[in-house]
Protein backbone atom coordinates (compact mmCIF):
# COMPACT_ATOMS: atom_id res chain seq x y z
CA UNK A 1 0.00 0.00 0.00
CA UNK A 2 2.79 2.64 0.87
CA UNK A 3 4.80 1.99 -2.72
CA UNK A 4 0.98 2.44 -4.24
CA UNK A 5 0.50 5.81 -2.47
CA UNK A 6 4.82 6.78 -3.11
CA UNK A 7 3.75 5.93 -6.50
CA UNK A 8 0.66 8.23 -7.24
CA UNK A 9 2.78 11.19 -5.49
CA UNK A 10 5.54 11.45 -7.70
CA UNK A 11 2.91 11.01 -10.88
CA UNK A 12 0.75 13.48 -9.53
CA UNK A 13 4.24 15.33 -8.26
CA UNK A 14 5.72 15.08 -11.82
CA UNK A 15 2.60 16.37 -14.07
CA UNK A 16 1.90 19.25 -11.66
CA UNK A 17 5.47 20.36 -11.58
CA UNK A 18 6.14 19.58 -15.31
CA UNK A 19 5.86 23.53 -16.00
CA UNK A 20 7.76 24.76 -12.64
CA UNK A 21 11.81 25.70 -13.87
CA UNK A 22 14.08 26.10 -10.87
CA UNK A 23 15.54 29.20 -12.79
CA UNK A 24 12.79 31.85 -10.60
CA UNK A 25 11.55 34.96 -12.50
CA UNK A 26 13.00 37.33 -10.47
CA UNK A 27 16.06 37.71 -7.70
CA UNK A 28 15.52 40.19 -4.85
CA UNK A 29 18.34 41.59 -2.57
CA UNK A 30 17.55 43.74 0.41
CA UNK A 31 18.73 45.07 3.77
CA UNK A 32 16.49 43.86 6.14
CA UNK A 33 16.87 44.97 9.56
CA UNK A 34 15.96 43.17 12.54
CA UNK A 35 14.07 46.05 14.30
CA UNK A 36 15.20 48.55 11.59
CA UNK A 37 19.28 49.01 13.27
CA UNK A 38 20.72 46.04 13.56
CA UNK A 39 21.59 45.22 10.18
CA UNK A 40 20.73 42.20 8.10
CA UNK A 41 20.27 40.75 4.57
CA UNK A 42 17.92 38.59 2.41
CA UNK A 43 18.14 36.95 -1.11
CA UNK A 44 14.94 36.21 -2.26
CA UNK A 45 14.18 33.83 -5.24
CA UNK A 46 10.92 35.14 -6.94
CA UNK A 47 8.66 32.26 -8.21
CA UNK A 48 5.23 33.03 -10.31
CA UNK A 49 2.95 31.14 -10.05
CA UNK A 50 -0.31 32.90 -11.30
CA UNK A 51 -0.79 36.12 -13.01
CA UNK A 52 -3.81 37.58 -14.58
CA UNK A 53 -5.26 41.20 -15.22
CA UNK A 54 -8.36 42.95 -13.56
CA UNK A 55 -10.19 45.13 -15.73
CA UNK A 56 -12.56 47.61 -14.06
CA UNK A 57 -14.55 50.67 -15.56
CA UNK A 58 -13.38 54.07 -14.01
CA UNK A 59 -15.92 57.22 -13.20
CA UNK A 60 -15.40 58.41 -16.71
CA UNK A 61 -16.22 54.98 -18.16
CA UNK A 62 -12.50 54.48 -19.43
CA UNK A 63 -11.54 50.56 -18.71
CA UNK A 64 -8.96 50.43 -15.68
CA UNK A 65 -5.90 47.23 -15.68
CA UNK A 66 -4.62 46.23 -12.99
CA UNK A 67 -2.08 43.22 -13.14
CA UNK A 68 -2.39 40.62 -10.23
CA UNK A 69 0.11 38.14 -9.62
CA UNK A 70 0.62 35.33 -6.81
CA UNK A 71 3.96 34.43 -6.18
CA UNK A 72 6.36 32.42 -4.29
CA UNK A 73 9.18 33.82 -2.57
CA UNK A 74 12.27 31.93 -1.03
CA UNK A 75 13.78 33.47 1.49
CA UNK A 76 17.42 32.79 2.82
CA UNK A 77 18.84 35.37 4.96
CA UNK A 78 20.09 36.99 8.29
CA UNK A 79 20.72 39.62 10.85
CA UNK A 80 23.61 40.65 13.33
CA UNK A 81 22.34 41.95 16.96
CA UNK A 82 24.96 43.07 18.53
CA UNK A 83 25.49 40.84 22.21
CA UNK A 84 22.60 39.31 21.81
CA UNK A 85 22.11 37.15 18.91
CA UNK A 86 22.85 36.79 15.56
CA UNK A 87 20.18 34.84 13.08
CA UNK A 88 20.00 32.86 10.25
CA UNK A 89 16.79 32.12 8.47
CA UNK A 90 15.12 30.30 5.50
CA UNK A 91 11.42 31.43 5.01
CA UNK A 92 9.38 30.36 2.26
CA UNK A 93 6.10 33.04 1.45
CA UNK A 94 3.14 33.25 -0.40
CA UNK A 95 2.43 36.43 -1.90
CA UNK A 96 -0.24 38.04 -3.48
CA UNK A 97 0.19 41.56 -5.60
CA UNK A 98 -1.55 44.27 -8.17
CA UNK A 99 0.04 46.49 -10.11
CA UNK A 100 -1.38 49.46 -11.81
CA UNK A 101 0.33 50.17 -15.80
CA UNK A 102 2.61 53.32 -14.35
CA UNK A 103 4.48 49.90 -12.37
CA UNK A 104 3.42 50.90 -8.88
CA UNK A 105 2.59 47.75 -6.62
CA UNK A 106 1.04 46.79 -3.45
CA UNK A 107 2.10 43.16 -1.96
CA UNK A 108 0.98 41.08 1.03
CA UNK A 109 1.62 37.87 2.13
CA UNK A 110 2.75 35.33 4.70
CA UNK A 111 5.05 32.86 5.45
CA UNK A 112 6.42 29.84 7.82
CA UNK A 113 10.33 28.26 7.83
CA UNK A 114 13.34 28.27 10.18
CA UNK A 115 15.36 30.81 12.33
CA UNK A 116 18.49 29.24 13.56
CA UNK A 117 19.98 31.79 16.43
CA UNK A 118 23.66 32.17 17.90
CA UNK A 119 24.13 33.30 21.05
CA UNK A 120 28.04 35.10 21.44
CA UNK A 121 30.31 35.02 25.00
CA UNK A 122 28.20 32.13 26.41
CA UNK A 123 29.97 30.19 28.76
CA UNK A 124 29.56 26.90 30.85
CA UNK A 125 30.93 26.44 33.84
CA UNK A 126 32.40 22.34 33.78
CA UNK A 127 32.47 19.95 36.15
CA UNK A 128 35.77 20.81 37.68
CA UNK A 129 34.75 24.34 38.51
CA UNK A 130 36.52 25.83 35.00
CA UNK A 131 34.66 27.93 32.97
CA UNK A 132 34.88 27.40 29.46
CA UNK A 133 33.51 29.32 26.51
CA UNK A 134 30.75 27.34 24.48
CA UNK A 135 28.72 27.53 21.06
CA UNK A 136 25.19 28.15 22.00
CA UNK A 137 21.70 29.25 20.04
CA UNK A 138 18.46 28.20 19.04
CA UNK A 139 16.43 26.66 16.48
CA UNK A 140 13.12 28.21 15.83
CA UNK A 141 10.22 27.91 13.79
CA UNK A 142 9.32 30.93 12.21
CA UNK A 143 5.75 32.95 10.79
CA UNK A 144 5.73 36.03 8.71
CA UNK A 145 3.10 38.55 7.93
CA UNK A 146 3.83 41.73 5.64
CA UNK A 147 3.02 44.32 3.32
CA UNK A 148 5.53 45.80 -0.19
CA UNK A 149 5.12 48.38 -1.64
CA UNK A 150 7.25 49.33 -4.52
CA UNK A 151 7.89 50.27 -8.31
CA UNK A 152 8.20 47.41 -11.65
CA UNK A 153 10.25 49.11 -14.17
CA UNK A 154 9.41 46.41 -16.55
CA UNK A 155 5.46 46.71 -16.58
CA UNK A 156 6.20 50.74 -18.20
CA UNK A 157 9.83 50.98 -19.37
CA UNK A 158 10.68 47.12 -19.88
CA UNK A 159 13.71 47.92 -17.84
CA UNK A 160 14.07 44.41 -15.71
CA UNK A 161 14.13 46.26 -12.14
CA UNK A 162 11.61 46.34 -9.62
CA UNK A 163 12.58 48.49 -5.92
CA UNK A 164 10.36 47.94 -2.97
CA UNK A 165 9.83 48.70 0.92
CA UNK A 166 8.89 46.05 2.86
CA UNK A 167 7.81 46.13 6.43
CA UNK A 168 7.64 42.71 7.69
CA UNK A 169 6.57 40.92 11.42
CA UNK A 170 8.08 37.65 11.68
CA UNK A 171 7.34 35.33 15.31
CA UNK A 172 9.86 32.77 16.30
CA UNK A 173 8.65 29.92 18.04
CA UNK A 174 8.54 28.47 20.78
CA UNK A 175 10.63 31.04 22.24
CA UNK A 176 9.81 33.35 25.90
CA UNK A 177 7.25 32.26 26.56
CA UNK A 178 5.76 31.04 24.10
CA UNK A 179 7.13 33.40 20.45
CA UNK A 180 8.71 36.60 20.47
CA UNK A 181 8.20 38.72 17.19
CA UNK A 182 10.86 40.62 15.61
CA UNK A 183 10.08 43.66 13.09
CA UNK A 184 11.96 43.43 9.99
CA UNK A 185 12.02 46.61 7.90
CA UNK A 186 13.37 45.70 3.88
CA UNK A 187 14.24 47.93 1.58
CA UNK A 188 15.44 46.13 -1.86
CA UNK A 189 15.79 45.46 -5.36
CA UNK A 190 14.58 42.29 -7.46
CA UNK A 191 16.05 42.07 -11.18
CA UNK A 192 13.52 39.91 -13.99
CA UNK A 193 15.50 36.60 -15.41
CA UNK A 194 12.20 35.56 -17.20
CA UNK A 195 9.20 36.60 -18.37
CA UNK A 196 6.24 34.76 -16.95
Amino acid sequence: MHKLIFSLFVIISTSSWGQFSIIPHNVGISYAGETVTHPGGKLSLMYNLAQWNKVNKSQRGLAKTKRRNTTLNVNFGGFYHQRYQTGIFFLPEIEFSESNKKGWYWAAGAGAGYLQTIIPDTYEVQDDGTVEAVNAGHNYGMASIYFTYGKDLFIQNKKPWRFFLKPEFVMAFPNFPTLTGYFLLEVGVAYKLRQF
